[in-house]
């Protein structure tokens, strides 16, 4: 990708530094080989998602489809028996677990079980690997809430929310595999800083999940006239996700006027700013409890 490139032309300019030239020379080998250089997600959660996507999609579509790969299977199913969704029976197939969460929401929740993997169990950097997880899931519930308030649209931000932060993690794995041991944090900050959203959209390229979603990813921080409505919704939601984070749930406009200028782009009346953060910090902690 452009972006990528550009990216790194301006690393370039950078003082030496031996590790930073090495996560350098990982993005560029990505560049060129991104089916063997980037994290892979199991087919069985692409093919969910395009499932639910599907204006014919039923609850057997779903089932079989995570059928196919067992222990995603499993752990939808540990998901629907616990202490939130449970029912007055277990449940112990995919077709009952997806009866019982519901078709979108079991999609949600099996593209967050995927992304809590990459982002959170991948090697090294335990700490910000945490942190990370924690925004993208503050994220994710927010951009949920102001797509359904412009689109009625209950999956596209969450995803987004969800994967917008791709690049860092890539980058955390990439530094922890580095010869000469972990790279510091010093030198991984500028090349996450430059590279985490064009290379958070190459890796959603790269799954085939949807061009909207890609080119959200991509633009969400750059200043432009063509952004998406959904680069808008997530630049707000990253914002919103802050202030959750920070314990700072009940903001109002005067609290965050970016924030209401970016919502104004959307066509949502400030005023509405502390609904979405009271529904947004709900959501998240419903969240939390099953991933």
């Amino acid at each position: 990708m452009a972006e990528i490139r550009e990216a790194l032309d301006r690393l370039g300019g950078l003082p030496p530094d031996t590790s930073r030239a090495a996560l350098l020379s990982r993005a560029l080998h990505a560049l060129q080989a991104p089916e063997r250089s980037l994290p892979r997600l199991p087919e069985a959660v692409i093919q969910a998602v395009k499932v639910v996507e599907s204006p014919r999609c039923d609850v057997l579509d779903l089932a079989d489809t995570l059928n196919a790969e067992p222990s995603i299977a499993a752990r939808v199913a540990a998901i629907a028996n616990s202490a939130f969704f449970a029912g007055p029976e277990p449940v112990y197939t995919a077709r009952d677990a997806v009866v019982r969460m519901g078709i979108r929401e079991t999609r949600n929740i099996v593209m967050g079980v995927a992304l809590r993997d990459l982002l959170l169990e991948g090697p090294g950097y335990a700490i910000q690997r945490r942190q990370l997880w924690q925004r993208s899931l503050a994220t994710a519930a927010c951009a949920q809430g102001i797509m359904c308030e412009i689109s009625f649209d209950d999956g596209s931000g969450f995803m987004a929310g969800l994967a917008h932060d791709l690049g860092r993690a890539t980058i955390f794995t990439w530094a922890s595999e580095l010869e000469g041991g972990p790279a510091t944090l010093d030198a991984i900050t500028p090349v996450a800083q430059a590279l985490h959203m064009p290379l958070a959209a190459l890796i959603l390229r790269q799954w085939r999940l949807g061009n909207d979603l890609v080119l959200a990813v991509r633009d969400y921080h750059r200043v432009m006239e063509s952004r998406s409505a959904m680069a808008v919704a997530l630049e707000a939601a990253e914002r919103m996700a802050r202030h959750l984070i920070d314990g700072e749930a009940a903001i109002t406009a005067a609290s965050d006027p970016a924030l209401c200028g970016l919502l104004g782009e959307l066509g949502i009346d400030a005023n509405r700013l502390v609904i979405l953060m009271s529904d947004s910090s709900s959501r998240l902690d419903e969240l939390m409890k099953v991933l």
